[in-house]
């Protein structure tokens, strides 16, 4: 691994979750015909992702079995991290903090005292 820590290596990532996560991606393949490897070039605005994340977050916690929503979950964080390392401009998610002037919540100031 980057810190030369034994047990951060490559190939001790669960390969079931990694086999599921590939299978996910043959079957974008198959339903996104056009160009299923776009986003990885251009992005995406990452609420929708976000969105996506949610909906098969609150499938498993529903114990929705009619599709691998796990693997959608872990395809969709992966995907999230792609985009927001690679295209940081396509974070369109609310800066709660910048719009209240940058300050921590727990924060106050002389005037509010």
């Amino acid at each position: 691994g980057k810190y030369g820590l034994a047990s951060c290596r490559f190939d001790l990532i669960p390969s079931v979750a990694l086999e599921r996560v590939d299978i996910h991606n043959e079957l974008c393949r198959v339903k996104w015909k056009r160009d299923p490897g776009a986003w990885l070039r251009d992005g995406f605005l990452i609420s929708s992702r976000v969105d996506s994340m949610h909906r098969h977050y609150w499938s498993i916690h529903a114990r929705d079995y009619g599709e691998d929503h796990l693997a959608h979950g872990i395809w969709n964080l992966m995907a999230l991290y792609h985009v927001l390392v690679i295209f940081p401009e396509k974070n369109d998610l609310q800066n709660f903090a910048a719009m209240r002037g940058g300050r921590p919540m727990h924060e106050t100031s002389d005037q509010e005292e």
